[in-house]
């Protein structure tokens, strides 16, 4: 149902500060109270996106990264799936 869908195109990153992981909280709960019905899922496409300028390859970078895409399914009660695409190698 495309009314139930919401997309956000704008750049985001959850490396940086907490900014944009409160944008995405605000954005979920604006949707649930102009649907009435409750978010289920948040996905992230993709997580080199969501993460501009932390390197996937290193904990130290991805470890604020993860914990605010668990701080977004705990505020939103919903699940997040966050899309990582292979290699090219």
């Amino acid at each position: 149902v495309p009314e139930l869908l919401y997309i956000v195109q704008k750049p985001l990153s959850f490396f940086i500060d907490d900014k944009d992981a409160d944008a995405v909280v605000e954005v979920v709960r604006k949707a649930e109270a102009e649907t009435g019905r409750p978010a289920r899922l948040v996905i992230a496409d993709t997580l080199a996106r969501m993460a501009s300028g932390a390197d996937e390859n290193h904990a130290k970078d991805m470890q604020p990264v993860i914990l605010r895409f668990e701080r977004v399914a705990a505020e939103t009660k919903s699940a997040v799936l966050i899309v990582h695409h292979a290699g090219k190698d």
